[in-house]
């Protein structure tokens, strides 16, 4: 499967600058549609529970003000978008096969809603690295990833490349593993080198020789290396990304709740590595 449609939410933060230029790279590399989304608060939601217990007067005063960081927000949100576009040497226009084009929607919606809505209708979303502490990237994270059924690109703090050559995938044998090295298909045929890293901790049945194998049905060759086993895994499969433009791994849940899905190997990994991290769940 290829990637012809690439949603890019952002807030008009240099993080957010990030995952646009990420966005776009990845679209002028498939001829992609780059949708770029930038949902407005409702200030009427953002202070009822701030306004409880405050007059009339106090809480249209918090509206207002609420208003008019949101089109702060918007208006840097817009520009960024619009800088991408000339960039890009396009304007804002519908999808057509085959061709790099944006187009732009801020709805009033909370960010989760709009993220998980909009994502369901498309093939990769380009989100910014979350840092230790922004509880609404993480949030946005999780929308993506749980809430749209499709893969999600983290993007890096480098510039963005077209193509990663040098790409390396996390194998546990898990499900979610699985659906990210699906996933990274339309990435991995271009690459010039793929390492299947892993660890002892396989699930019964799978190993990283049978995706290596299960590639080379798609003409992508790849090697399998093995973690060393002197160190913890998220340490480990770190000093791996050193080496490479590209990180594939899977979401892991395990049903336990988000604050402790990213408390181990997808943390370290969000908070530590500096490449793009394709994920799925």
């Amino acid at each position: 499967m290829s990637i012809r449609k690439v949603l890019v939410p952002i807030d008009g933060s240099d993080a957010s600058r990030q995952a646009l230029a990420a966005g776009f790279a990845l679209g002028r590399r498939f001829g992609a549609h780059v949708e770029v989304l930038h949902p407005r608060i409702d200030p009427i939601d953002a202070v009822t529970f701030a306004g409880e217990g405050m007059s009339g007067e106090v809480v249209q005063e918090l509206v207002e003000l609420t208003e008019r960081q949101a089109e702060g927000r918007a208006a840097v949100a817009r520009a960024m978008y619009e800088e991408a576009c000339a960039a890009a040497g396009i304007g804002d226009d519908h999808p057509q096969a085959g061709r790099l084009t944006g187009s732009y929607h801020d709805p009033v919606a909370r960010e989760q809603d709009a993220v998980s809505r909009f994502g369901r209708l498309t093939d990769l979303i380009v989100v910014a690295r979350p840092k230790s502490g922004e509880s609404n990237a993480y949030d946005v994270l999780h929308a993506a990833l749980f809430g749209s059924a499709h893969p999600v690109l983290v993007a890096g703090t480098a510039a963005p490349a077209e193509v990663y050559e040098r790409v390396l995938v996390a194998w546990n044998g898990s499900v979610e593993s699985a659906r990210a090295v699906s996933a990274a298909l339309p990435l991995l045929v271009a690459a010039g080198q793929v390492t299947v890293v892993h660890t002892d901790e396989l699930e019964q049945g799978t190993s990283s020789q049978d995706v290596v194998n299960y590639l080379a049905c798609h003409s992508i060759a790849a090697t399998a290396l093995a973690l060393p086993a002197s160190q913890p895994v998220a340490d480990s499969l770190l000093e791996a990304t050193r080496k490479a433009d590209l990180l594939v791994m899977g979401a892991y849940t395990h049903g336990r709740l988000w604050q402790l899905i990213v408390g181990g190997v997808t943390r370290k990994m969000l908070e530590a590595a500096d490449i793009p991290l394709l994920m799925a769940h």
